[in-house]
């Protein structure tokens, strides 16, 4: 069975890839965010953000996930998905004060 959660995409505004260095520095900022704002999973445990992929020019930073979205009636899943994409844009805007005007970023949830 798959997870589900909100992720944020970051890429680079100038589209250059990013480094190695530069994601870990994002993938640790997203946590230090999620712990600012108080973010939770679906089991009211800290949202513990990782790296959830790399195409060589976008990365994938998954917030939190679970099994609880699979089981929700459609119109609980799209209120959900709007909590999620407000959960990413708050973090993305934490993500933006590291490096101002560097990134671009757009959340939503993903499969996990």
């Amino acid at each position: 069975m798959s997870a589900f959660g909100p992720a944020v995409f970051v890429s680079r505004v100038d589209g250059n890839g990013l480094e190695h260095g530069e994601r870990e520095l994002l993938v640790a900022s997203a946590r230090e965010a999620t712990v600012r704002l108080g973010l939770k999973d679906e089991d009211g445990k800290p949202a513990r953000p990782r790296e959830h992929g790399y195409d060589g020019g976008t990365l994938a930073i998954l917030l939190h996930s679970g099994y609880a979205y699979r089981m929700m009636p459609p119109e609980i899943q799209r209120d959900q998905d709007e909590v999620w994409v407000a959960e990413g844009e708050r973090v993305a805007a934490a993500l933006e004060r590291v490096a101002p005007g560097r990134y671009t970023f757009v959340a939503y949830g993903v499969e996990d």
